[in-house]
């Protein structure tokens, strides 16, 4: 179970951003590197072969995918024709980072890639990430500007040099202005977005929420006071030269967030909001699933609270194995990682055990979604989008309660996080995004007419072909849902079509030890469905998982792991986020307990050969805090449990797949 043992932190990680640049300039330190990266170039567009011993080190070769990244530049080449030669840009050369450098193609667009060049001059990283487009200069304009309550905010607007004709504009809102201690981003990354509204006819402006990267005001995660300051936002950029009067909001993640914060204001001015992977309450946010608290939040908040450094540490899990086994008090995990007190860590910690307390009703916006009246479209990936299941809640709630739910669109597909709304010029956008996000755009700040805003209000990703299945309603009226029972017979665990009169099967949380996800260590039980010949499995929506279980402690985390074993072997996650509950007991130790829960929306198929594996465990540490599995549920503690699954027609352990 490789995956399991080296891969298991992934379900902590939300991808929250996009690639971000600095680009370096062409010195002569740099300038003996130029001909092997015109190689690689050159070499790709020729014969489609890279000779990977000479210009790659071997670190590199050894774990690169060549196939992939052959595919990649193929595709680049087929767009876009050959590359011609490079542009290095702006500040000096320093080969121990990672660098930037645009390859220029023949349509007048640069291909943006990150290098990192060692010391030999050898290649140990390459990664594509989107275009620019060097025919637009822009006019970047700094400005603070001021909130209702006297905040000043730190904005930035975007139009075209020379250009004085007011035209629709674009609002991004972002806790990311600056990443690796990069204060100059907007000069590139976010300039490179800005692009992409202006090459479409609109204007766009950048901000920095309250207390981040040279605003003003304290930062609070998932505030409601993000809705006034977006709608505070929306007036001043309304009123300015730049702008006709029409606006849009725009974002993925927290800058989606935002968004939606910005939709709740129904300025007047606001015409459409295309929000990514956007959560709205702190307490269900891929930080929180289900209320299981997921310890790369502390990561998060240390930057959000710092300004310094990157959303996650590299290493982090390792970091956190090394110096936290043992400690069982998490309020204070901030000192020990990194010296520092986070209040918002604090926060979260001290109010974890009871999610009804008033710190989790002040950190969310989800319960005044229901009063967006602007058209409002809800985007999200299946494939590594950790927020993508508050997307699906956020428009469920508004599909129940919302008057203007008929405002409301959701749009589900097989992408990543960062990849719902632009950045680097739109080429992260699937072919699907890249045909509607502009013409979108214009229906709503234009007037020009397409046929995708009459499309209808729910688009999601099909298993077959490149083809999204349209309704109005979600979940999605698929043909059938099938039911699979959990059976156990001596060491074998099985997903069976029936249930048998298996024996109860019990796993350990032993909070002092990390789990290797190897069965016979105890820490898991591990269930397999082999697909045989004629048979397949389509999901596209949720799993139910209707268990009876038994703990022998007042209360405990439950988790659900969920993924595929292919017929060569290798293993992937059908989940990106995390699925489970908590557990708790009432009643004497060991009484069973019929538990309830549901996966976040999946999108995968089955065939032949393949197996459907569901692992369940309760201590996924260092990626996910430990329960204390104590009474009152408090994070002051380290206490070790026992689950036991029961597993018969008494106790039908099961749960009910949407099949598409």
């Amino acid at each position: 179970m490789n995956l399991f043992k080296k891969g298991i932190y992934l379900l902590s990680i939300t991808i929250f951003f996009s690639a971000f640049a600095q680009n370096y300039e062409s010195t002569p330190s740099s300038r003996e590197y130029r001909k092997k990266i015109v190689f690689i170039c050159h070499q790709i567009s020729a014969s489609s072969e890279l000779n990977y011993s000479e210009n790659f080190s071997a670190e590199f070769v050894a774990n690169i995918d060549k196939s992939t990244l052959l595919e990649n530049f193929q595709g680049i080449y087929r767009a876009h024709g050959p590359c011609t030669h490079i542009k290095l840009a702006s500040l000096p050369f320093d080969p121990t980072k990672t660098i930037y450098y645009h390859f220029f193609l023949s349509d007048n667009q640069f291909a943006v890639f990150s290098i990192k060049l060692q010391d030999d001059g050898k290649i140990s990283g390459l990664r594509f990430h989107g275009t620019d487009d060097p025919t637009i200069n822009l006019d970047i304009r700094e400005q603070m500007i001021p909130m209702r309550d006297g905040t000043l905010l730190r904005t930035f607007s975007y139009v075209r040099q020379g250009d004085n004709t007011p035209r629709s504009t674009i609002i991004t809102r972002t806790p990311y202005l600056v990443l690796n201690d990069n204060p100059r981003l907007y000069e590139s990354f976010y300039a490179v977005t800005a692009k992409y509204f202006i090459r479409r006819g609109h204007n766009f402006v950048l901000q920095a929420i309250r207390g981040t990267h040279g605003s003003e005001g304290q930062y609070k995660l998932f505030h409601p006071h993000e809705i006034n300051d977006g709608y505070d936002t929306i007036e001043w950029a309304a009123t300015q030269s730049f702008c006709d009067g029409k606006i849009g909001v725009t974002g993925t993640s927290y800058d989606g967030f935002t968004s939606l914060a910005a939709a709740i204001s129904n300025h007047p001015a606001l015409k459409v909001v295309l929000a990514g992977g956007s959560p709205s309450n702190l307490a269900t946010d891929a930080f929180m699933p289900n209320g299981i608290l997921i310890l790369s939040a502390l990561d998060y908040i240390r930057y959000n609270q710092t300004g310094h450094g990157n959303a996650w540490t590299p290493n982090f899990a390792a970091l956190a194995a090394q110096k936290l086994l043992d400690v069982p008090l998490v309020e204070n995990y901030d000192e020990i990682l990194f010296g520092q007190d986070f209040s918002e860590w604090n926060l979260m910690v001290k109010n974890y055990s009871d999610l009804s307390a008033p710190f989790w009703k002040e950190r969310q916006i989800f319960d005044r979604l229901r009063d967006i009246q602007v058209p409002t479209y809800h985007i999200a990936g299946m494939r590594v989008d950790g927020d993508m299941p508050d997307v699906v809640r956020n428009f469920e709630e508004i599909n129940r309660n919302s008057p203007y739910k008929n405002n409301h669109h959701l749009i589900l597909g097989y992408w990543d996080h960062g990849n719902s709304t632009p950045a680097w010029g739109g080429s992260n956008l699937s072919p699907f995004m890249q045909e509607r996000f502009g013409a979108l755009l214009n229906y709503y700040l234009k007037n020009v007419d397409t046929p995708f805003a009459h499309a209808p209000r729910v688009q999601v990703a099909s298993n077959f072909s490149d083809k999204f299945i349209e309704s109005d309603n979600y979940p999605l009226p698929l043909s059938r849902s099938s039911k699979l029972f959990f059976n156990h017979q001596a060491n074998t665990f099985t997903l069976d079509a029936t249930t048998f009169d298996s024996s109860p099967a019990s796993y350990a949380f032993r909070s002092l030890e990390l789990n290797n996800f190897d069965p016979s260590s105890g820490q898991s039980l591990i269930y397999t469905k082999v697909f045989k010949k004629g048979e397949a499995l389509n999901i596209n929506g949720t799993i139910d998982f209707n268990l009876y279980l038994s703990i022998d402690t007042p209360q405990t985390d439950f988790l659900a792991i969920i993924a595929k074993l292919g017929v060569d072997g290798k293993e992937e996650f059908v989940t990106n986020c995390l699925n489970g509950t908590r557990i708790k007991n009432d009643g004497p130790p060991n009484e069973v307990i019929n538990v309830h829960f549901q996966s976040c929306p999946i999108m995968k198929k089955f065939q032949e050969g393949e197996q459907l594996l569901v692992i369940f465990a309760s201590n996924l540490f260092p990626s996910v805090v430990r329960s204390s599995n104590s009474q009152t549920g408090e994070l002051s503690s380290l206490n070790d449990a026992n689950i036991t699954l029961y597993q018969s027609s008494e106790y039908p352990s099961s749960m009910a797949i949407s099949e598409e």
